[in-house]
């Protein structure tokens, strides 16, 4: 099933973003070691814009607590893979009033109203256009050369690397290859033909989405 997304993209303008930013990777429930991560890093929320790039739960003890934290934090938050199976536990737990959670999802029990509607309004991507350089934030990645709004949500929760894949066409004299074609890795590790598919597995062979952003001085750019 398909959850809605209130608002799947949102832009931070420079003038809502306080003197200092920082950006945190995943938390996955550590919420004690969070609060020591930021204490490193003189965090301070009247003078600071906190940024998560998701996957709050999971894997640590304290999942509702981080959640919680970085609500009251007033943090915004990108969502991960890991954020979108828990919100989809958490719709059919609404949906289906006392029904048994499975163990790793108990902690949903824990949830407040505030922290309930907070957490399912977590955007896909984060942009920040007026900085320099602009910054775009999403979880696991984005696919070179398609405007942000045509890109799948899967892609965004769980795409880590792709890879460019030469595809010949015809052959010339010279053997030439005429077009490329952009695939990514299965989960099983074999390519597709498809243009856009999506992969999770990483591969030797393929680079970090990031990079592909870089190639020939920028022309993988990301149109708006």
């Amino acid at each position: 099933m398909k959850m809605a997304l209130p608002e799947s993209h949102i832009f931070l303008r420079r003038k809502s973003v306080k003197n200092k930013l920082l950006i945190i990777g995943d938390i996955h429930g550590c919420l004690e070691e969070t609060k020591d991560l930021l204490a490193k890093a003189r965090y301070d929320p009247e003078t600071t814009t906190l940024i998560s790039v998701g996957d709050l739960v999971n894997k640590g003890p304290n999942s509702a607590g981080v959640v919680a934290f970085l609500r009251q934090q007033g943090a915004h938050c990108v969502r991960g893979n890991h954020d979108d199976s828990c919100l989809r536990e958490l719709s059919k737990y609404k949906r289906n009033a006392g029904c048994k959670l499975p163990d790793k999802y108990s902690y949903i029990q824990d949830f407040t109203e505030a922290d309930i509607l907070w957490y399912e309004n977590m955007p896909l991507t984060i942009r920040l256009p007026e900085l320099s350089p602009p910054i775009l934030i999403v979880h696991a990645g984005i696919v070179p050369r398609i405007p942000l709004m045509k890109q799948k949500v899967d892609d965004m929760l769980r795409m880590r690397r792709v890879k460019l894949k030469l595809k010949q066409r015809r052959t010339c004299g010279f053997g030439c290859w005429l077009y490329k074609k952009l695939t990514f890795q299965k989960q099983d590790g074999a390519d597709d033909s498809q243009d856009f598919e999506t992969f999770i597995k990483p591969d030797p062979s393929a680079t970090p989405w990031a990079k592909e952003f870089s190639i020939d001085g920028g022309s993988a750019v990301l149109p708006d």
